[in-house]
C-alpha cells in the first residue's frame, strides 16, 4: 500500500510516496493557493545523471529547487545521509523509486562495479588493457561516448581497434 508522508523544508505543501510519486497540495502557479484535491507532480527523467527529478516552489522568498527522487526518499523514509554511502536503485532501473527498489550502497565502490575493462588491439593481438572506458579514451585522447562509438561499430585507426575484455568481464 502506498504511504504518503510530508517533505520536510516545505511547510506541508508537498507529499512524497512510497513508490516514490511527488504531490503537491498548493496551487501549480502560486505555492501560497491552498487546492482541495492534491495533485501529482510529473517528474523529470535526467538521463545524463540516472536519476528522477521534480522541482519544488517554496513561497517567501525561497523561489524553486530541483530534487532528486532517490534523495527526497532517503530523507523522508530511509535513516537520512550516512557518511560513505549513497542511495541506488537495487535492480538498477533508475526510473523506478519505490522504497522497495532503493538502498544504501557504500559510496566508494559503485564506479567500480560498472566498470567494464576494454582491450587495445591490432593485427599482432593485445597491445594494451585499460580497466574501464573512461581509462582508455582518456589515454587515446578520446572522450568516453567516441571510445563506446569505436567499440560498437569496430572502427579501425592506426591498425588498432577497441574490444570490451570479456573474459574479465564474465569473472565479476
Amino acid at each position: 500500500m502506498e504511504e504518503w508522508r510530508p517533505i520536510p523544508g516545505t511547510g506541508r505543501r508537498y507529499d512524497l510516496s512510497s513508490e516514490g510519486r511527488v504531490r503537491a497540495w498548493f496551487h501549480h502557479r502560486d505555492a501560497t493557493v491552498p487546492i482541495k484535491e492534491p495533485r501529482i507532480l510529473n517528474l523529470t527523467k535526467d538521463y545524463h545523471s540516472k536519476t528522477m527529478l521534480v522541482t519544488l516552489y517554496y513561497p517567501d522568498g525561497g523561489g524553486q529547487k530541483t530534487h532528486r527522487i532517490r534523495s527526497l526518499m532517503r530523507d523522508v523514509f530511509m535513516d537520512g545521509p550516512i557518511p560513505g554511502m549513497c542511495v541506488k536503485n537495487k535492480n538498477g532501473d533508475w526510473q523506478c523509486n519505490s522504497l522497495s527498489n532503493l538502498g544504501y550502497f557504500p559510496s566508494n565502490n559503485l564506479s567500480v562495479s560498472f566498470r567494464i575493462p576494454v582491450k587495445k588491439m591490432n593485427r599482432e593481438g593485445v597491445v594494451d588493457i585499460y580497466p574501464s572506458i573512461t581509462a582508455a579514451a582518456n589515454a587515446n585522447f578520446l572522450t568516453p561516448s567516441g571510445m563506446r562509438y569505436r567499440i560498437i561499430h569496430h572502427i579501425q585507426y592506426d591498425g588498432c581497434w577497441f574490444e570490451y575484455e570479456e573474459k574479465r568481464r564474465r569473472d565479476r
